[in-house]
């Protein structure tokens, strides 16, 4: 199943990779110029794993281009579907986990960020990432995976605007930190965890002292904050794109339609409702949580924008899948006829969601008189 997983991720991510726009946009080209390699990060460590990728493509290919500098939001989006994935299957099993993860991946947001060369894609795996290890954190009995986690959560650190959600998941599993601090058998084990999280920070110091902009960046505030009233502003534009009308941004999204169609956004409403009847459930608290911060976090108005939010929907579209399902089920008990007949209407539903991103993506979006004016062949 992960094979397949795969195999049809990797054909939906790079299908007219480099074709479906006349060559890269000025954000795109800005990205493709930026010093990489041990120089280059030395000098900016900001978005380290984004920048290793990036690196690792300019010395195997000799050069950037489209191909090059879209790589990495490729394999960043697909491990995002793939947390996304994981987190749903241990929560409400395989078949919601595949609905939701096969809406998540072919949101026309998600195509946009996954195929092109930009920094959004570091703040899709974000929430996925994070929720998942603190999933894994809960679970698993590995001595060496609190040391995996944490070193995990000390590469997000190099994301600018993730501090607050990294600290928000260790907020969430400091018992669980703290046991496995313990239970280690040896001082090695125990040496392991802090060493696993503090080995990159030197560079991320180094970088966050360079300036006061750089740590406004680090912190995920804008240089410029403006005042309360244009915070509110930016507070409310985030419901507002994702429910009504979208950001203006020919470069990542058509026109000013809102970033969910509306099937996903009648699964998001039953998701909330669903974690709205069972708010003391830690779950519920964990996602509320992440929303909420993500939500601000945005609202900032620094370096994070509205892809920190999305996958976090995509979690209540899932738990909203399963809602309805599992009502339809309750229904018909013993009636196998209306139990098939329920599952086939979920699966239109789904399918209907996932087409009409995709055309909105592959066939509406490209022929854009906006979108066309702004990728150049370069």
């Amino acid at each position: 199943m992960t094979v397949i997983g795969l195999t049809l991720l990797s054909v939906l991510y790079t299908r007219d990779l480099i074709a479906l726009t006349n060559g890269l946009s000025t954000a795109e080209t800005k990205i493709a110029e930026t010093p990489v390699g041990w120089q280059g990060i030395l000098n900016d460590s900001f978005y380290l794993p984004l920048k290793l990728l990036l690196s690792a493509g300019f010395y195997l290919f000799d050069q950037g281009g489209a191909l090059v500098s879209r790589l990495p939001s490729v394999l960043f989006a697909m491990t995002a579907v793939f947390a996304l994935t994981a987190v749903i299957k241990a929560w409400h099993g395989t078949r919601i986990a595949l609905f939701a993860g096969a809406m998540f991946a072919t949101s026309a947001w998600t195509l946009h960020v996954s195929r092109y060369a930009g920094l959004d894609s570091s703040y899709l795996l974000a929430a996925p990432v994070l929720i998942a290890t603190v999933m894994l954190l809960k679970r698993s009995k590995c001595w060496w995976i609190p040391a995996f986690v944490l070193f995990i959560w000390s590469v997000l650190l190099f994301t600018p605007g993730l501090i607050w959600l990294i600290l928000l998941a260790a907020f969430w599993e400091r018992y669980s930190i703290v046991d496995a601090w313990n239970q280690s058998t040896s001082w090695l084990k125990k040496l392991l965890l802090p060493f696993s999280f503090i080995l990159l920070l030197p560079l991320l110091i180094y970088r966050i002292a360079s300036s006061t902009d750089a740590t406004l960046t680090w912190l995920g505030l804008a240089s410029n904050f403006g005042n309360l009233s244009e915070f509110a502003v930016r507070l409310g534009s985030v419901p507002l794109n994702l429910f009504a009308m979208g950001p203006n941004n020919p470069e990542l999204w058509l026109g000013r339609l809102p970033l969910l169609d509306t099937i996903t956004i009648v699964f998001t409403i039953l998701g909330i409702v669903y974690y709205a009847k069972r708010w003391r459930a830690d779950r519920s608290r964990l996602l509320g949580s992440f929303l909420i911060i993500s939500w601000f976090i945005i609202a900032l108005g620094g370096p994070a924008g509205l892809s920190l939010i999305v996958p976090i929907i995509y979690f209540l579209a899932g738990s909203g899948i399963a809602q309805l399902n599992n009502e339809w089920l309750k229904r018909f008990p013993n009636n196998p006829i209306a139990r098939s007949f329920g599952t086939i209407l979920l699966v239109l539903a789904i399918a209907m969601s996932c087409l009409y991103n995709l055309r909105s993506y592959f066939i509406a979006w490209p022929n854009n008189p906006a979108t066309i004016s702004t990728f150049t062949d370069r």
